[in-house]
């Protein structure tokens, strides 16, 4: 579990995300991919199907003030200059989940892939869609982070704000 962070330091750690993505890491991602280098990238809906709720990150690094649970896969050194990325993605989804979300992430099994697409704000990153289901009051969510304060809200209110197509076509399901 991550460490609590006091209200000075997870706000300069957010500034400093927002001026670094802005300026450097977005670009950077967007050339790669240009090159034939494409990152690879997680993102995990979290959803009390009984509740019609889903597990959203509050942010002002997303569009609309709403994100999931997101993050880019862990390359694996392979040895000289080549990287990998391990077999099952499910792994990074449940280390991003540990780090942004849950008190205690459920193992890897109970994640559903539902869907591949663009991700960022050019499109400039390959990304799998998770969906874990899990009931809300049975939950327990960690502190804010740099990445944002993981909050319950209706499954309504992910689809009106959601900048994605793809994420709310995976949580029409769940409306």
């Amino acid at each position: 579990m991550p460490r609590r962070q006091g209200p000075w330091e997870l706000a300069v750690r957010r500034l400093a995300r927002r001026v670094i993505k802005g300026t450097f890491w977005y670009p950077m991602a967007g050339l790669l991919d240009r090159l034939g280098y494409t990152l690879q990238a997680v993102q995990v809906l979290v959803i009390d199907p009984e509740r019609r709720q889903v597990l959203l990150l509050r942010s002002d690094e997303c569009r609309g003030g709403w994100c999931p649970v997101q993050g880019l896969r862990d390359p694996v050194h392979r040895g000289g200059l080549r990287f990998a990325y391990s077999d099952d993605p499910r792994d990074d989804a449940h280390r991003e989940l540990g780090e942004e979300a849950l008190a205690k992430p459920p193992p890897v099994t109970h994640l559903q892939t539902m869907a591949t697409c663009r991700a960022g704000p050019g499109g400039e990153l390959a990304c799998t869609v998770y969906v874990l289901e899990v009931a809300a009051a049975d939950t327990p969510l960690i502190p804010a982070t740099a990445e944002g304060q993981p909050t319950w809200v209706a499954v309504d209110h992910a689809l009106a704000t959601l900048p994605s197509p793809t994420l709310r076509t995976v949580l029409e399901d769940y409306r």
